[in-house]
């Protein structure tokens, strides 16, 4: 345990039922409702509950273009998403599968054709 603090027991790292390690800071894909792309988040904080025993997160939210107030821009990549100051908590039995999500400059110049 990171510490304990207002009835929950907080960690840096955790492991999901496949065995896969999630960190804080960690980006994410969360499920989300059928025929509908996974959500996708940064991990900012996990922990328990020491009341339910649950196990849960807090994460910040990227957005795709679509989920956005002003929408599709012409010239904007399908993989393109913005991050957003939007956080809430969920349980950790949501989370698909750890992420990868990079800012344009990040992406090494030999795969950069690929994405842009």
């Amino acid at each position: 345990p990171k510490k304990r603090e207002g009835g929950r027991v907080y960690y840096s790292k955790v492991l999901l039922g496949g065995g896969s390690e999630i960190r804080e800071r960690d980006a994410i894909k969360l499920q989300a409702p059928d025929g509908k792309p996974a959500f996708l988040g940064r991990v900012l904080s996990l922990w328990e509950n020491d009341k339910d025993g649950f196990k849960m997160m807090r994460c910040a939210w990227f957005y795709r273009q679509c989920e956005t107030a002003k929408g599709v821009r012409a010239k904007a990549h399908p993989r393109e998403v913005y991050v957003s100051d939007d956080h809430d908590d969920n349980y950790l039995t949501t989370i698909e599968k750890r992420c990868t999500i990079m800012h344009e400059v990040q992406i090494p110049a030999a795969i950069r054709e690929e994405f842009l």
